[in-house]
């Protein structure tokens, strides 16, 4: 049959079949042994890897949805699982090189990121013609 047209698309009456919807929230990607306690406390401790961009408001983290603080945490945290280890008496994760390690860790990404995120923001100024910082 050279008709031109595909036999799938003659099967389905001329209409493409449905598009097949992907969960990304599943839980089977991410180990769900992590608790939302437990990401919070390893949030407030250990923070991100990237300087913030945005000033947020105080009150911001009262109504803060389940699902917004593990997509944040997963940002933050993007190869946890090979970073930290499960302490067994009370289900907390411990840096495997160490808490102190860790912290001068993040600070120097955060330090990097920053110095990258000030050059975009002068780039982007001298750019529009306004005058950056005096060397």
């Amino acid at each position: 049959d050279c008709s031109g047209y595909s036999t799938r698309r003659r099967r389905t009456n001329g209409k493409l079949p449905p598009k097949k919807r992907h969960n990304k929230l599943k839980e089977t990607k991410r180990d769900p042994k992590v608790s939302f306690e437990e990401m919070k406390r390893l949030m407030r401790v250990y923070g991100p890897t990237k300087c913030l961009r945005n000033r947020t408001p105080k009150d911001s983290g009262k109504d803060t949805k389940v699902l917004s603080v593990k997509r944040k945490f997963y940002r933050w945290f993007p190869d946890f699982h090979e970073r930290f280890d499960l302490q067994a008496p009370g289900d907390w994760y411990k840096p495997r090189i160490g808490h102190e390690e860790e912290m001068e860790y993040r600070e120097e990404l955060r330090k990097v990121d920053q110095t990258l995120l000030a050059a975009k923001r002068n780039a982007k100024k001298n750019d529009r013609g306004e005058p950056g910082p005096q060397s």
